[in-house]
């Protein structure tokens, strides 16, 4: 059960020339997003939190994914379900919380990816230098630092439970 690796259940189809086409697709619809908020949204402060603290975010979640899918036959499968978990519940926290989510998505998932378990330095230290600006958003600008130790509070978690589960799956 533990050894079950990403690869396992990706269908062949799902080449990487194709994941890299459907996020290089999907970077240029957020990019054509941040040019119409620009152009077409009066509100300074809508158009501002848009463009400036998700934009960037958003662009580093398709090279997370496409990184991920480099290196899907050495991504034990539970560990990869622990990874998809930490991306839902930051998109959650985004776009449908409410409120009720207490920790911020975009902490969760930079430090998540920032302490993590990526061998690429790239992807870990551009994760660390995005929660820097996230920092200066939440504490400078919003004053908000209660949900930014929660971020990180739920990413140490998570990390921990995907490092015990890479653990048994080296093991078996």
């Amino acid at each position: 059960m533990y050894k079950r690796m990403l690869q396992d259940i990706i269908p062949r189809g799902f080449t990487k020339q194709r994941v890299r086409q459907l996020l290089v697709s999907a970077a240029f619809i957020l990019t054509a997003e941040a040019v119409y908020m620009w152009l077409q949204v009066d509100d300074w402060s809508f158009r501002q939190n848009t463009i400036m603290y998700n934009l960037p975010i958003a662009l580093y979640c398709i090279y997370w994914f496409e990184s991920l899918s480099q290196c899907r036959a050495s991504v034990p499968l539970l560990c990869f379900i622990v990874d998809v978990c930490v991306v839902i519940l930051s998109m959650l926290r985004g776009y449908s919380s409410f409120g009720i989510l207490l920790f911020s998505g975009h902490t969760l998932f930079l430090v998540y990816t920032g302490i993590g378990w990526w061998t690429n330095r790239f992807v870990r230290y551009s994760a660390l230098l995005i929660c820097l600006q996230v920092m200066y958003w939440k504490f400078v600008i919003w004053g908000d630092w209660h949900s930014f130790l929660f971020g990180i509070f739920f990413a140490l978690f998570a990390l921990s439970l995907r490092r015990q589960l890479e653990g048994k799956a080296n093991k078996y």
